[in-house]
């Protein structure tokens, strides 16, 4: 796939769970048509604030979310949360939607953030005890090799 496409989808995806806002994706399109002679069409829409189609596969209602991309949104949301740019209950229901466009083993590590989240924020259990295994199985997805 191409590196241009395979980025938009990722912030597109992004974007779609909640892990960033429409803004941010614009900002980036933006940047991206700055730096090009002659940006791609899907470009200046995202740029324009519209989720394209297409190419096909920038769809995401027909293209299911691969592993890798799993990763790399994680990716994405470790890196917001190292920087303190997310809260924890914002990063549960992130994890919440990411998990249910995911597959397999990952999906399963997000749904256990998302709920151990949910438990800490109940006060079930202690959000100091349990933040360590939080930031721990976060990054045993980012280090998931695809």
């Amino acid at each position: 796939m191409n590196p241009l496409i395979y980025k938009s989808r990722l912030m597109i995806l992004a974007n779609f769970i909640g892990a960033i806002p429409l803004s941010k994706l614009v900002s980036w399109a933006d940047e991206i048509i700055l730096a090009m002679d002659t940006p791609p069409n899907f470009i200046i829409d995202l740029a324009l604030g519209a989720i394209p189609i297409e190419p096909q596969e920038l769809d995401i209602v027909r293209n299911e979310m691969t592993e890798s991309e799993s990763v790399e949104i994680t990716r994405m949301i470790s890196e917001k949360l190292e920087k303190d740019e997310i809260d924890l209950s914002e990063l549960g229901g992130i994890c919440y939607k990411l998990a249910l466009i995911s597959k397999g083993h990952i999906c399963d590590l997000l749904h256990w953030i998302s709920d151990e989240i949910y438990l800490c924020s109940e006060g079930v259990k202690s959000l100091p005890e349990s933040l360590p295994l939080i930031k721990s199985t976060i990054n045993e997805i980012v280090a998931t090799r695809t």
